[in-house]
């Protein structure tokens, strides 16, 4: 009887463990989490993360991945502080949109933003589209 016990004990321990960690994988990451977190990005003093918020499959994505990249378009920090103010509008094709404000030193401009999952069923979205007054950015 102490046995049956002590190996359920083992087996639920290693359980909790393995379930409690990475090993399967990584945390899913919403399209609400990766805003806040792209926001985040463009906020700090050191952008050279900022991305990999961003689907790698858009075509721009090579030319994003460069620092300089950032002070050519409206993301610049001379506008800095950014906030975004978005509602989600539809979800096709695995691709969720949202739509809304962004606000910046500059004042507030009309945003669009899509996201992608990196795979299908991963849980973790991705930047796949920006348009800013109906410019697109990011895309």
């Amino acid at each position: 009887m102490k046995k049956a016990i002590l190996t359920i004990l083992i087996v639920s321990a290693s359980l909790i463990l393995f379930n409690g960690c990475d090993l399967f994988g990584p945390k899913t990451v919403s399209p609400e989490e990766r805003l806040t977190e792209f926001t985040s990005n463009l906020n700090s003093a050191d952008r050279l993360s900022t991305y990999t918020h961003i689907h790698p499959e858009v075509t721009t994505f090579n030319q994003i991945k460069a620092d300089t990249w950032w002070e050519s378009t409206p993301f610049t920090t001379a506008y800095r502080t950014f906030s975004f103010s978005m509602s989600f509008t539809s979800e096709s094709g695995g691709v969720k949109t949202y739509s809304g404000t962004m606000t910046n030193a500059n004042g507030s401009v009309a945003t669009v933003i899509k996201f992608r999952e990196m795979d299908a069923g991963s849980g973790i979205w991705y930047i796949n589209f920006i348009s800013l007054d109906g410019v697109s950015i990011i895309y």
